[in-house]
């Protein structure tokens, strides 16, 4: 919710916005630094922002970090470079700067690079680009297309709809409720799945049964905020709901209202929700240090995986909530901790990607699909 990353809906709104840059952004990259050769000595690895500074208390921040620390440790020299506009055209000028600058590695935060590292990567062949939260594609279409050079990696939004509903039971709430937003989304399956499995999960080692939690879980085939999308999440509160959890921003910012009405909580992803604060029992984000530092790190064991794509999540201890802006009394840091290792050990299993239609089985909570 680098924001909501992911419903295709608004996925292909925001491409339709930065095929308006295509042409101009790579021309006026090209005219303003043709001719100038690559330095190999200047900079090594480099960031590009999304716009942002690297001081942005946010992903820019951590990803910054994560590049710092590796290069410190690899005696690598290191740089960023902040777009002076956030736009295709503004991206692909920092990522020229970069290039001209001699970095080897070039490392993209967020979907908004997806057009651009698709085109970059086919003219740099000799360096290696790292996109977070996205996958390269034509900016006409929407084919996936990695070259050996490109390592594109992903969040689970299963684990953070796991984390989302293990977390909120941990709280001590029992009766949660998910809405959706499309019903053959798989962004919003995938959420809901992983929110029923954590629900579950947390149930079952508080010793709760069947009849203590319950779960609602409904679709709501929108992707935009509607005062119906609010009445429903109001209805859902006055009917004992504690705790909604949605995939989609609009929706989320609907319950956020709904929630901040009646006194209620709500869980958000990619700080969805903010107005609304005061209500917000947590947010649930992507940790961009580990994902960066990770993937530099199969660079100097040379397992890059240039050509595939990666999902990282709880196993890796990749998606966490943010700390920083918590609204929680019980769960924490220690506890978090002990839910990645009790997954890397086994003793808890992640819900696989769900197929189709069918939703996660459960043992210790009552789940009602309107």
């Amino acid at each position: 919710m680098k924001k909501n990353r992911k419903n295709k809906h608004l996925l292909y709104r925001r491409k339709r916005i930065f095929s308006a840059f295509v042409s101009a952004g790579i021309l006026a990259a090209a005219l303003a630094f043709g001719g100038c050769g690559k330095s190999s000595n200047d900079v090594e690895i480099a960031l590009v922002t999304d716009g942002a500074g690297v001081d942005d208390q946010s992903f820019n921040q951590a990803a910054w970090e994560a590049v710092e620390q590796y290069a410190k440790e690899t005696q690598q020299k290191d740089a960023y470079y902040q777009p002076e506009e956030v736009s295709r055209k503004g991206y692909a000028a920092a990522i020229e700067k970069a290039l001209k600058a001699g970095a080897e590695v070039v490392i993209c935060p967020g979907e908004g690079f997806e057009t651009v590292v698709y085109e970059y990567q086919r003219e740099n062949l000799s360096t290696k680009f790292i996109l977070l939260d996205g996958v390269p594609h034509a900016v006409d279409g929407d084919v996936e297309k990695l070259r050996g050079n490109t390592h594109a990696v992903l969040f689970s939004k299963t684990d953070e709809g796991f984390l989302a509903g293990y977390v909120a039971v941990k709280e001590g709430y029992t009766n949660l409720g998910y809405i959706g937003s499309l019903s053959e989304s798989s962004s919003a399956k995938e959420y809901g799945a992983g929110f029923i499995k954590g629900a579950d999960a947390a149930a079952g080692e508080l010793g709760l049964t069947p009849e203590q939690v319950q779960l609602r879980l409904t679709y709501s085939e929108r992707t935009n905020a509607a005062p119906a999308l609010t009445d429903q999440a109001a209805a859902w509160y006055a009917q004992g709901v504690q705790v909604l959890f949605s995939d989609n921003t609009s929706i989320i910012n609907c319950i956020g209202k709904a929630a901040t009405a009646a006194g209620t909580r709500f869980i958000s992803v990619d700080q969805a929700g903010s107005a609304f604060s005061s209500q917000r029992l947590m947010n649930i984000q992507a940790n961009y240090h580990t994902a960066v530092y990770q993937t530099l790190l199969s660079l100097k064991e040379d397992k890059y995986q240039g050509g595939e794509k990666e999902t990282i999540g709880l196993q890796i201890g990749a998606v966490e909530p943010s700390w920083s802006s918590s609204g929680l009394q019980t769960f924490n840091q220690d506890q978090y901790t002990a839910l990645v290792s009790a997954i890397q050990g086994g003793t808890i299993v992640m819900p696989e990607n769900p197929d189709g239609d069918k939703l996660p089985q459960v043992q210790n909570l009552t789940l009602s699909v309107e």
